[in-house]
């Protein structure tokens, strides 16, 4: 600098220089397998502007997985690491080398586990840390043991994100984290409605199982995880009650997962095959959720889900838990049906009301699409982690 406090041309352009270089972005998950966090994590490291952040994934559980070949194809940079049984001493001195070859900036880590191996990994050095909660299991319990690691990830951590205000509130009181550090960031995603084509999904739907959908029929749907926490057996077990006043509801159960068998069986014992079908994985999601009349989601437990927002986003009237972050989403009888946890009556009584007033389904759906487009369509989410990345580089 020159006497009197002017900045040399050579200072100017150094200076410059350094603000233009892109913010170097690990971010760490298990796999970029096919799922929820994986969208997320997928659509963020796409979404955000490639001129200011570079941006790598690091698979810590050894699958690169579907998304994150799509990725790769996409040329972006992709670790895969190998996890060990119980505490893995190996893998955080392995997470560490990727850090420092890569010249990380910033490691964000998506879930629990990937936190607690990518915030000792980055100990010691320049990369700052971020630790994002995509859910909770069901029951929420705490441990002394985590209480305790948890302050000391908390000293070596920059900045917590939960995906929805109740996500926050189990943060704080189930893992004693600083309620200080926790921000939310609603998941967010971008669709294309106009290339959604329902007559492409009855067309699979029935090439699954011939005539199952015909002229006249009612078709309540679900996307998800065939996972004991997704609760499909209640879906299963409300439809028999509703057939016998609505024989032509039809309900269709896209995904796949541990808990098929199970589901297969329940619909066996009470005879519904032909009321119930499951149609594996999708790549097409869209396609089956635009050919929906009704969504539903019966989780014990849950995030910001993702395939809510697009059953929002098409403007499919929803009924769905009053668990986890639904309630930020859906809000009674106005853009949706909220019902209790396991409350078979409840989603039964749901069901009813909008199979007997369409209107107000029709209604609840228009008014869900317009909160999608205000809250939770990809920009939002995009600005959300700018904002907060440029916050914590400005920092130094």
């Amino acid at each position: 600098m020159k006497p009197g406090g002017e900045t040399t041309r050579l200072e100017f352009t150094i200076t410059k220089a350094i603000i233009l270089m892109p913010t170097k972005i690990v971010h760490l998950t298990h796999s970029m397998e096919i799922g929820g966090t994986e969208q997320v994590i997928m659509q963020l490291v796409q979404g955000l502007d490639a001129t200011r952040f570079t941006n790598v994934i690091t698979c810590i559980d050894g699958a690169i997985g579907e998304m994150g070949r799509l990725l790769e194809e996409q040329d972006y940079t992709i670790h895969s690491l190998s996890r060990n049984d119980g505490f893995d001493k190996t893998l955080i001195k392995d997470i560490r080398t990727i850090l420092k070859s890569e010249k990380a900036d910033i490691v964000h880590c998506h879930q629990y586990t990937p936190y607690c191996y990518g915030a000792l990994a980055a100990i010691g050095l320049p990369t700052k840390v971020v630790f994002t909660e995509h859910g909770r299991f069901y029951p929420d319990v705490y441990t002394w043991k985590r209480r305790a690691v948890n302050q000391l990830l908390a000293r070596l951590t920059d900045a917590i994100v939960s995906i929805s205000e109740a996500t926050r509130k189990a943060l704080i009181k189930y893992e004693w984290l600083p309620a200080s550090q926790i921000s939310v960031i609603y998941n967010g995603m971008k669709l294309d409605r106009t290339s959604a084509d329902a007559t492409v999904a009855r067309s699979t739907i029935n090439s699954i199982q011939p005539q199952y959908l015909k002229q006249g029929d009612v078709v309540i749907g679900t996307v998800a995880r065939l996972d004991p926490i997704k609760n499909h057996a209640m879906m299963i077990r409300t439809l028999v009650r509703l057939q016998k006043n609505h024989p032509n509801s039809r309900l269709v159960i896209v995904g796949d997962g541990p808990e098929r068998g199970k589901l297969e069986q329940l619909v066996e014992e009470h005879d519904v095959q032909h009321a119930v079908l499951f149609t594996g994985f999708q790549n097409n999601t869209p396609d089956f959720i635009s050919c929906f009349d009704i969504f539903l989601l019966t989780s014990d437990s849950e995030g910001t889900s993702m395939t809510l927002l697009e059953a929002m986003a098409f403007a499919r009237p929803c009924i769905v838990t009053q668990v986890g972050g639904n309630p930020e989403l859906i809000q009674q009888d106005r853009n949706g049906i909220l019902i209790q946890r396991n409350d078979d009556e409840q989603l039964l009584g749901a069901l009813e009301s909008l199979l007997a007033d369409r209107q107000n389904g029709n209604e609840l759906g228009k008014q869900a699409s317009k909160d999608f487009d205000a809250r939770f369509e990809l920009r939002h989410m995009i600005k959300g982690y700018d904002d907060l990345y440029t916050r914590l580089i400005a920092r130094g």
